[in-house]
């Protein structure tokens, strides 16, 4: 297993370029933006986008528009209160993190045994097993 380091260079690049993307995108944002906004790309995104995305919440989008909801959880803290809201955002929130978490470690993973020029039997079945420790 040798040192790649073009591929190390490439995903230098990457994430670079990511990060560029992300500082670009904060300034390009106004001060007066909020939360709805953000979450909905201002209810204004393209085609593509807009199937790819969307074509899960074909079911429900449309009540939860006429409505007014933002978020999955806005339906659960109108009806059962703001305190249940805030409970059911917490269990929301570590599934996020935790497989936020998995993915990036099994990015992380995959880039470096890439690198490394394992096999790929190898590579994905340590990758497999780490994820889901």
């Amino acid at each position: 297993m040798a040192f790649d380091p073009v591929g190390l260079a490439a995903i230098i690049v990457f994430y670079v370029l990511i990060l560029l993307v992300g500082i670009w995108a904060g300034r390009k944002a106004k001060p007066g933006d909020d939360s709805e906004d953000v979450m909905l790309a201002g209810r204004n995104v393209g085609t593509i986008v807009g199937i790819f995305t969307m074509t899960g919440g074909i079911f429900f989008a449309e009540k939860m528009r006429n409505q007014g909801y933002v978020t999955m959880l806005d339906p659960f803290q109108i009806k059962f209160g703001e305190r249940m809201g805030g409970f059911l955002f917490l269990p929301a929130l570590l599934g996020e993190v935790f497989w936020s978490a998995a993915i990036l470690a099994a990015l992380g993973l995959v880039s470096f045994f890439g690198l490394l020029e394992a096999p790929i039997l190898v590579s994905n079945t340590l990758v497999t097993e780490w994820s889901y420790r």
